[in-house]
């Protein structure tokens, strides 16, 4: 199960769908009908430390509010024993990895536009990781 659930947004109409809760949304057509189902959304919670956002505390123009921006854990020395060096804080992020598996004409009616807005949308945003996707008939020809 992801860590947190991503629901639907009014700005991106169920884009989410369900490719990040397949096994529980599935799990009947997984375990009685043995069918191969995975995940296309992969979702998890993390920690970003930037020297920035420390700059930002220390100007005051960022609030260490202790539930998204904290103060990071203290640091150590070599030896095991608390720092005194001022640790700075870190913020509580969550990102989403979404794999290329989308069925082109499917999405775009989805959104109301046209498939090749679509692709060149997705080529625009994620040049890398679409070019397979927007390049390739196989992918146009099968639902995923």
């Amino acid at each position: 199960m992801p860590p947190f659930d991503a629901p639907d947004h009014p700005v991106t109409p169920q884009i989410t769908g369900l490719g990040h809760i397949v096994q529980t949304a599935y799990a009947r057509e997984i375990d009685e009908d043995s069918l191969d189902i995975r995940p296309s959304i992969a979702i998890t919670k993390a920690h970003l430390k930037m020297s920035e956002l420390d700059e930002a505390v220390r100007k005051g123009t960022l609030e260490v509010e202790g539930k998204i921006v904290m103060k990071s854990h203290v640091l150590e020395n070599v030896d095991g024993s608390p720092s005194d060096a001022e640790p700075g804080v870190e913020v509580l992020v969550s990102k989403a990895g979404i794999e290329p598996v989308w069925y082109l004409p499917g999405v775009a009616e989805r959104f109301g536009i046209s498939e090749s807005h679509c692709s060149r949308t997705l080529e625009a945003c994620t040049p890398s990781s679409s070019r397979v996707l927007t390049s390739r008939s196989s992918f146009r020809r099968s639902v995923a």
